[in-house]
């Protein structure tokens, strides 16, 4: 009878998160545990004290600016019924940013951020962060800045406004420089110093959607801009050619206001340009839909390709072109050749003719007629009334917008989250259903739309759920987990190592429900977590699934024994005469604190 010569306990640690109360007047001290009862006093306090998957809550009131969020998983949010506002001053000597986010997975959620020398919130490399249902407003130049592999940002249902108070010459409301995947809806963006939105410096696959975009000093939405070369292609993007936007989606968007370009493209690949509403746009410079090169400061200045612009409803007040196609410096082209495909827009000025310019042809002031045989484009888009609100961006009966655009597949909804039944109308606005208010009604955090909730529309996937994380032979680990949605595009897989920062293992298509993770390293330990997600954004996470990976060893039998010691394996270890001894599996659990 053989002994057992080896037992191998692997360590699976599972937190439940804890709830870490700040309140900044005189019942908060650092020093106090963070319960409700005895809150800390800062924002840092918390976050000394915080571990990954906390959350901080914030008493009603005005809390210390210059916060940096470091660790991962963190949510930083007002506690129930109550207001909190974080705010720093914006003056040249105060700190660059009001919050510092430069740890994964965080979320904000209703909060009123407010100054930053440069920033209200700046983004800085790191992945899989959510903004919900806040007010963000009064930088010194962008309320928001998300730097390069700043991935996987959702910005949704919040009020972004009065950016460039110190330096208006270069203040975003949201400025994307190389984030992937990024997601803007149902937002308010107005009183804005420069642009509403760009993702530029390579971004891709970003959405922006269902915003209300209104006063902006020059654009409204950019699907690329010039960046310097150095931040676009970074590990891993793979962007030879320099495009300064790939796969970027722009629809049903209200735009209102814009000095320059209502929507414009800078070297941008495979746009999708659908179902917005632009009015009074480029009153001063620039023209309503704008086509411009990047003017790459190493000589890579790709020209548009693949993009694709329909069922948009243009109304220009000012003598602007609704079109431009801008020749850059050195004579290189805007567009290449086909790759653009416009139809079943409608155009209209109040006073005159509507008119184009293409610069790569020398052709300007061109008639819609002249356009189609040029560009061959715009076969079915047309001119004349509108039949639009002006001031709210919705359709008036009678219009000739009413039923005469096209159906696009991987979308069904309208600004309002409405579903868009039978023929679809060009522009934003689909009639029937409820209409939001434009502008929203007071006390509305964003335009009052929840991503097709508010109405019929499509929504994003239920978080999947039940996932397990069972290590195997050869470093591998099996993950398994519960489909709970029936409308997703697909699963994305993430892992950390230890308490690293969150990595994208792998994307899965729809009905996904397992997955074996190879290549792991001996004695590591491993969390995992999954989201479904669909062209409405990212579902929650599941929870999350730990385990350790390991490879057994042979150990020789007692002396007189038969048999051999078991190979290399994982999950399980060989004992003597070949025999598989379980695993136990230790739980370690943090008390659940603060509730």
């Amino acid at each position: 009878m053989f002994k057992h010569a080896l037992l191998l306990v692997a360590f699976a640690g599972m937190l439940q998160a804890a709830d870490i109360y700040v309140d900044a007047g005189a019942a908060g001290n650092d020093a106090n545990p963070g319960t409700i009862g005895s809150p800390k006093k800062t924002i840092g306090g918390a976050h000394t004290a915080a571990a990954a998957g906390d959350t901080i809550v914030l008493r009603g009131g005005t809390h210390a600016g210059n916060v940096t969020i470091s660790k991962n998983n963190i949510t930083l949010r007002s506690h129930s019924g109550e207001w909190a506002i974080v705010s720093i001053g914006n003056g040249a000597s105060d700190p660059a940013q009001c919050i510092w986010i430069t740890g994964s997975g965080s979320t904000l959620s209703r909060l009123e951020v407010s100054g930053g020398s440069y920033y209200c919130i700046k983004y800085e490399g790191t992945d899989n962060h959510v903004v919900e249902d806040c007010r963000v407003h009064d930088s010194g130049r962008d309320c928001f800045k998300i730097t390069p592999q700043s991935d996987y940002i959702t910005i949704r249902r919040c009020e972004i406004y009065n950016s460039g108070i110190r330096d208006s010459s270069n203040a975003e409301g949201i400025d994307n420089v190389n984030g992937d995947h990024m997601h803007v809806h149902d937002c308010y963006i107005h009183n804005i110093a420069t642009n509403g939105v760009y993702p530029k410096g390579g971004a891709r696959n970003a959405i922006i959607e269902r915003n209300l975009i209104m006063n902006c000093g020059t654009g409204g939405i950019y699907l690329g801009f010039s960046t310097d070369s150095v931040w676009m292609n970074q590990a891993g993007d793979n962007n030879p050619s320099y495009y300064e936007n790939i796969d970027g989606t722009v629809r049903n968007n209200i735009i209102i206001n814009t000095a320059q370009a209502g929507i414009g493209f800078c070297s941008a690949l495979n746009a999708k340009v659908y179902n917005n509403t632009l009015i009074n746009v480029a009153s001063t410079s620039q023209s309503a839909i704008h086509f411009h090169p990047r003017d790459g400061d190493n000589g890579q200045n790709p020209p548009c390709t693949g993009l694709d612009v329909r069922n948009n409803l243009v109304y220009v007040a000012s003598s602007r072109p609704f079109m431009t196609v801008r020749v850059g410096t050195g004579g290189y082209h805007t567009l290449a050749a086909g790759g653009l495909a416009m139809n079943y827009n409608r155009y209209h000025r109040a006073s005159g003719s509507v008119t184009f310019n293409n610069d790569q042809t020398g052709q300007s002031g061109i008639t819609l007629a002249n356009w189609r045989t040029l560009m061959g484009t715009d076969a079915n888009s047309t001119e004349g009334a509108t039949g639009v609100n002006l001031s709210t961006g919705h359709l008036n009966s009678g219009s000739a917008c009413i039923g005469t655009a096209v159906t696009i597949s991987g979308f069904s909804d309208d600004f309002d989250g409405n579903t868009r039944s039978g023929a679809w109308d060009i522009g934003a606005d689909q009639t029937g259903g409820t209409a939001l208010a434009v502008p929203p009604t007071a006390g509305t955090v964003g335009t009052g739309g929840s991503g097709g909730g508010g109405g019929t529309g499509p929504t994003a996937p239920a978080s999947p759920g039940s996932l397990t994380a069972t290590a195997q032979a050869g470093l591998q680990c099996a993950l398994a987990w519960a489909d709970n949605s029936n409308n997703e595009d697909g699963f994305r897989l993430e892992r950390r190592e230890g308490t690293g920062s969150w990595l994208t293992v792998t994307t899965l298509p729809a009905d996904s429900g397992s997955y074996t993770d190879t290549g792991l390293t001996d004695g590591a330990s491993y969390t995992y977590r999954v989201c479904a997600y669909n062209a409405q954004g990212d579902s929650g996470w599941s929870n999350q699934a730990s385990t350790i990976a390991f490879v057994t060893a042979p150990v020789s039998p007692p002396a007189g024994g038969g048999g051999s010691g078991g190979g290399g394996g994982g999950g399980c270890v060989a004992a003597t005469g070949g025999t598989l001894l379980p695993v136990l599996l230790l739980t370690v659990f943090r008390r659940r604190r603060n509730r």
